[in-house]
């Protein structure tokens, strides 16, 4: 027990030394690979196999730590695609594969949330990217070891918190401004984070135990009854509601909702959370300095209402749940919590890419454009002009499944069977979940 508590305080150090910056920095070094349609350079060393080139121990710094910033956004990609390949499977009424999938989709998306802090992961040598773009080599743990106790410490850090105040911009403004003038402590995001917003790491490491009970035991022996068709599908269309990328990009319905979930808590901790009068002046005079965007004042005054603080989105409620791998609602958890993982981990990757901007552009567009993202998103012979058009499919297959549902109230039977024979393409749309990677990574 000890010598875990004195590994666990040296991987705290050396996870202190990490630099966000320096993967900001390195960034605009990608940008000619991009260009010249390659995420990394054709001499870089861990191109092909980085996890043995790391067994070599001869580091090539500027090389290893181009591999960590341009894996910050093929990490969030692959999760966004693992989450979309967990639809299909709770669609298809397998709980145990959509808990396997969701699972990696949370990995993933914590993956790319630590290498956009300046820490790479791979498998008993991980790496921490310092401020001078020096890479020093972690030694002793296995992957998802390693990838939560890692995450635990990173938002714990001024570095990591900060990061995820950044990630999410209600209104187009920044968390970490909405917080200030709610007078939040400078802990608050990684407490909301644990409490609110369902993403603490207990929950996390369960999922784990879940995927591998998914992984390698019969599942027949243990597996729940799926949830029925409607419940199944109603949740889906929950979770694209949120994903909603309005005009401009960007999660702006979901980080509402966060914010929603951050006031309410911060209101909960104050004596005067009862008072509703005095909180509808500190929240007029909040919107006064703000001046939030996407929609009217009105509009923000009537959703971050007294009366409404406690009122939490479906998917939010979800993802900080505690059902067990033997109830039929764990898989839907596990795909709630991996949406938020991803929508943070987004946030993080925007922010990098910001730095490539070139007249515009990141540099990504021989990747965003090309069948390695297609993914159904549209044929090829006619890409779409802005990723945020991408949200009109969506739109209308969630119209379309809206209508196919409300049959029941018409004494029609919905079934599994009924709904992949009439609702084929609208599934499959809504299964496409990479398509929200592009508009939330501003590609």
């Amino acid at each position: 027990m000890a010598q875990n508590s004195s590994r666990d305080a040296e991987l705290e150090a050396s996870l202190k030394r990490a630099s966000g910056q320096a993967i900001r920095d390195t960034i605009p070094h990608l940008v000619e690979h991009w260009q010249a349609k390659s995420w990394l350079g054709q001499s870089n060393a861990y191109r092909e196999d980085p996890v043995q080139r790391l067994k070599d121990n001869d580091v090539k710094h500027d090389d290893l730590s181009e591999y960590v910033a341009a894996s910050a956004i093929a990490h969030c990609f692959d999760g966004w695609s693992y989450l979309g390949r967990a639809l299909e499977a709770e669609i298809a009424g397998d709980p145990n594969a959509a808990r396997h999938l969701g699972y990696y989709s949370e990995l993933r998306a914590a993956m790319s949330l630590l290498a956009s802090g300046g820490i790479g992961v791979f498998n008993r040598k991980h790496v921490v990217v310092e401020s001078n773009r020096c890479c020093k080599v972690i030694k002793g743990y296995v992957t998802h070891v390693f990838v939560w106790k890692a995450l635990e410490i990173w938002i714990g850090l001024s570095a990591g918190s900060d990061s995820i105040r950044n990630s999410v911009a209600p209104g187009s403004i920044p968390l970490t401004d909405w917080l200030e003038q709610f007078n939040a402590g400078s802990d608050f995001v990684p407490e909301a984070w644990r409490t609110q917003w369902g993403l603490d790491l207990s929950r996390l490491a369960e999922d784990k135990d879940a995927r591998n009970n998914a992984s390698y035991r019969p599942t027949a022996f243990t597996s729940p009854s799926p949830r029925s068709i409607e419940s199944t599908m109603r949740g889906i269309l929950r979770l694209w509601e949120l994903c909603d990328p309005g005009t401009s990009g960007g999660f702006p319905v979901l980080d509402s909702h966060l914010l929603r979930t951050c006031v309410h808590m911060i209101w909960q901790q104050r004596k005067s959370r009862d008072d509703s009068d005095s909180y509808r002046q500190h929240l007029d005079g909040v919107l006064a300095a703000i001046s939030p965007k996407s929609c009217p004042a009105g509009q923000w005054e009537e959703f971050l209402s007294h009366e409404r603080l406690c009122d939490h989105h479906e998917l939010i409620v979800d993802a900080r749940g505690r059902k067990t791998p033997l109830d039929k609602d764990h898989s839907k958890q596990v795909l709630a919590r991996a949406t938020l993982l991803l929508r943070i981990s987004t946030g993080c990757v925007a922010h990098l890419l910001e730095e490539t901007e070139l007249n515009g552009s990141s540099g990504l567009e021989f990747w965003s454009g090309g069948p390695s993202v297609r993914r159904r998103l549209w044929p090829e012979s006619s890409p779409v002009e802005s990723s945020v058009d991408l949200w009109t499919d969506v739109e209308d297959a969630s119209e379309s499944i809206e209508q196919w549902l409300d049959r029941d109230e018409n004494g029609l039977s919905l079934s599994s069977h009924a709904m992949w024979t009439e609702q084929a393409a609208a599934a499959a749309t809504l299964t496409t979940t990479e398509r929200a990677f592009l508009w939330g990574a501003g590609l």
